[in-house]
């Protein structure tokens, strides 16, 4: 007998239907399993299984793991649990999914292993927008911790410089989300006739003023500015955006103080999802100083392999189907297609793009082709929807971190 706990964290509502897509196939005579659904997962329990050969080439069921399990590209005939003739019982009726969950915590079916049916898997959809409200609830309780046992108010300043229409929108709900939070917000708006003295002089201001604790200067900047001067003149702890070359050197040596936010976002979700990241085979696409190369650097500190391709890789497409974890940051609207994911792959779309729509209007899209990609993914956030919600999020959280840093406060978010 073997028994295994799930290694992704399931909602109770997924947990069959994504045991279905995780597990192989294998061939065997009579396979008596226990599925446990529990709060926060599931247990699987296989009993007597005569194994013949399993797809790594082992012949031992019990050493298939589910890390393993969920990387095979064949699925197993479970259906949707509501169709009978997808198992062969010995003398037990296979349980719909609603009397599976009604039947907790305990459920036993007896079934015997079919050969692999070629079927798109069941493709769960990260939701970016609900993790990114957990986080800022966190965040929440962190602030009034800070305000009642420490009279410590995280401060976040945003200097925008310039009227670029879609900056200003970021800085409102920058603004917006800092103070439902209970943090303290400024923000300093300079025309785009600024130039480079005046605005480090800004930026000396707010390094200077011990009511902030987070600056973000929002980019990109006209081009009388010097931008990585600016960036670099930040105080490296007050750099929520994770920019600063001190910050960047303790990322990439292992070390991390304060971390870029959309890199830090993309982590998290990946994290919720797997309990492990160990062994995995991580693609970035894109070798941006601001998600891509960071990316990379966490990954590598999660033990990724991990390779970084961007515009001139070589047979990019294969690369790509390589990726146990395939992350598009490149800029280009739905570049990667459904051709270039694996089979049960995760894939992290940071991609904002704008694009003309059928009916005459603009919509929003990623870097990657969601619809292809969704029928081949075992994984994929959304655009929008996906990793945008956490950028602003992972924001709030630096600034409390560097709030308490600069005050020599101990608090785990």
């Amino acid at each position: 007998m073997v028994a295994h706990r799930g290694g992704a964290k399931l909602a109770p509502e997924n947990t069959l239907a994504s045991f279905r897509r995780a597990v192989g196939w294998w061939d065997a005579d009579i396979l008596e399993m226990d599925v446990r659904l529990t709060s926060d997962g599931y247990v699987v329990v296989i009993h007597d299984a005569t194994v013949d050969r399993t797809t790594d080439g082992t012949g031992l069921v019990a050493d298939l793991d589910l890390g393993e399990i969920r990387n095979l590209d064949a699925g197993y005939n479970f259906k949707d649990l509501t169709g009978q003739q997808s198992f062969r019982g010995q003398g037990v009726t296979v349980p719909t999914f609603e009397e599976v969950l009604t039947a907790l915590p305990h459920t036993r079916m007896n079934v015997e292993a079919k050969e692999p049916q070629v079927a798109g898997p069941l493709v769960e959809i990260i939701d970016g927008k609900a993790y990114a409200a957990r986080l800022r609830a966190k965040v929440t309780e962190a602030v009034t911790d800070l305000k009642s046992n420490h009279g410590l108010t995280p401060g976040l300043a945003v200097v925008l410089v310039g009227e670029d229409p879609a900056s200003q929108v970021y800085v409102r709900n920058k603004a917006k989300q800092t103070i439902e939070v209970g943090m303290e917000s400024s923000a300093y708006r300079l025309p785009d006739t600024t130039n480079h003295d005046e605005l480090l002089q800004q930026v000396e201001a707010l390094n200077a003023d011990a009511n902030v604790h987070g600056i973000l200067v929002q980019l990109p900047l006209p081009k009388q500015i010097d931008s990585h001067a600016i960036v670099n003149a930040i105080d490296p702890r007050k750099d929520v955006d994770g920019f600063h070359l001190s910050n960047v050197g303790l990322l990439s040596t292992g070390s991390p103080n304060l971390v870029p936010c959309t890199p830090l976002g993309c982590m998290m979700l990946l994290q919720d999802r797997y309990d492990d990241l160990s062994g995995m085979n991580a693609v970035v696409v894109g070798r941006s100083n601001i998600v891509g190369k960071p990316l990379a650097s966490l990954l590598l500190a999660a033990h990724c392999t991990v390779t970084i391709a961007h515009s001139r890789t070589k047979n990019l497409g294969a690369v790509c189907r390589g990726a146990d974890i395939l992350v598009a940051a490149v800029g280009r609207a739905q570049m990667i297609t459904g051709e270039w994911v694996k089979p049960g792959a995760t894939v992290i779309d940071v991609g904002i793009n704008r694009i003309d729509s059928d009916d005459g209007k603009t919509r929003l899209v990623g870097d990657v082709d969601f619809e292809s990609a969704s029928k081949v993914a075992g994984a994929i956030t959304p655009v929008p929807g996906g990793v945008g919600p956490m950028t602003i999020a992972c924001l709030l959280r630096n600034t409390v971190q560097a709030a308490c840093s600069i005050g020599n406060v101990t608090l785990t978010l």
